[in-house]
């Protein structure tokens, strides 16, 4: 796919999305957030509301490494 190829860097929240992607695209294209956010799927608000601030953390944290990493 287009997309597939076009893009640098995929930004996973889990291990098992990345794996997913593995399939599709370069393991070398792919960065799991914080080592693993837990997918809150089925959950409720509070669980989506963590959630949501365990991605802001982990993007601030990681951001130099995911914007270095997608111009090589």
């Amino acid at each position: 796919s287009y997309v597939l190829d076009e893009t640098d860097k995929f930004v996973c929240m889990t291990p098992e999305h990345a794996a997913s992607l593995a399939l599709y695209v370069p393991r070398e294209k792919l960065i799991v957030l914080g080592g693993g956010i837990p997918d809150p799927y089925g959950g409720n608000l509070e669980t989506y509301l963590t959630c949501a601030n365990s991605i802001k953390n982990a993007l601030l944290s990681q951001l130099e490494e995911i914007i270095s990493e997608g111009k090589e």
